[in-house]
């Protein structure tokens, strides 16, 4: 695994973002058609943006632990001792139910639950 730059790090956000706006700049487009048509409530582009930024992002980081970008750069995101295990996406999303669940509960019983679930 070779070391990306801070150069590489940008290039992979103007990727992903040139993508996301596109996609949305495709949506707001489609959603204004019915906003002048069929007299829909006007929702302004950034709402769309960054609605769908925050989709993207979760769908692709959460999924498949890359986004589109970092797979057209061969890039992956590691950790300072250069480990790339990241937590599971399911796995947060236990944890945070699980707080959700139990909110009277102390935080040492909560990551014991975890342990055991696990």
């Amino acid at each position: 695994m070779r070391k990306t730059g801070f150069g590489t790090r940008v290039f992979n956000f103007i990727i992903d973002t040139l993508i996301v706006f596109g996609i949305t700049y495709g949506i707001n487009t489609w959603w204004d058609f019915y906003v002048m048509y069929w007299q829909y409530p006007f929702i302004p582009f950034y709402v769309f943006f960054f609605g769908f930024i925050f989709i993207y992002y979760t769908f692709f980081e959460g999924i498949f632990k890359r986004s589109p970008a970092k797979w057209l750069t061969i890039s992956k995101v590691a950790n300072h001792i250069a480990k790339l295990e990241k937590k599971a996406f399911y796995s947060v999303v236990n944890f945070f139910l699980l707080i959700s669940a139990k909110r009277n509960r102390t935080e040492a019983q909560l990551v014991a639950l975890m342990q055991n679930k696990n």
